[in-house]
C-alpha cells in the first residue's frame, strides 16, 4: 500500500483528502489538476470519486475506493506517457472503475456486476505491468470488504 501512496506524486487534490487508511476528513471533491488525463475520461474518474465521496457506504469501503481512484489515474498518466494505451482504453479502464465504484458503494451491491467490473479493472492493471500493482492490490481490497 505504501508503495501505491508513493505514486500520486503529482495530483492536486481540493479539499481534505483520505490516504492510507488514515481518515483526514471526508474528501467531496477530487479535482484534476496538472494532469496528463483530460477531458472525458478525466471527467469520469473525477465525477465517480465525488459519487463515492457522497455514499452512505462504510468509510473503510469509501476510503480504499478513494485511494483506487487516484491509483487508477497515476496508472493511466504513466501509461498515457509510455504510449501503453489508447484514448479508447483509457476510457474504457475509466468506465469500469465508476461501474465497479457505483457497485461498491450501492446499498445493495450486486455481486455479479462488481465481480464483472473488478475484473476489467484488473486485466488492464496486469496488461500495464508494474504500473499496475497499486490498481491490482486496491481492487483486491475492496473485493474483500464486499465478500
Amino acid at each position: 500500500m505504501k508503495e501505491a501512496l508513493g505514486r500520486y506524486r503529482n495530483l492536486h487534490i481540493h479539499g481534505d483528502v483520505v490516504l492510507g487508511g488514515k481518515n483526514v476528513g471526508e474528501s467531496t471533491v477530487f479535482n484534476i489538476v496538472a494532469s496528463t488525463i483530460h477531458g472525458p475520461v478525466a471527467k469520469t474518474i473525477q465525477d465517480s470519486f465525488n459519487t463515492v465521496s457522497a455514499a452512505s457506504a462504510g468509510q473503510e469501503v469509501k476510503t480504499i475506493l478513494g485511494e483506487l481512484h487516484k491509483a487508477v489515474l497515476t496508472m493511466l498518466e504513466e501509461a498515457k506517457s509510455k504510449g501503453q494505451l489508447t484514448d479508447e482504453e483509457q476510457a474504457a479502464v475509466a468506465r469500469d472503475l465508476e461501474s465497479f465504484s457505483n457497485e461498491a458503494v450501492a446499498d445493495s451491491p450486486r455481486r455479479k456486476w462488481y465481480q464483472f467490473s473488478a475484473e476489467s479493472l484488473k486485466k488492464a492493471a496486469k496488461t500495464l505491468g508494474e504500473i499496475g500493482k497499486p490498481v491490482l492490490e486496491l481492487t483486491a481490497s475492496v473485493l474483500s470488504l464486499l465478500s
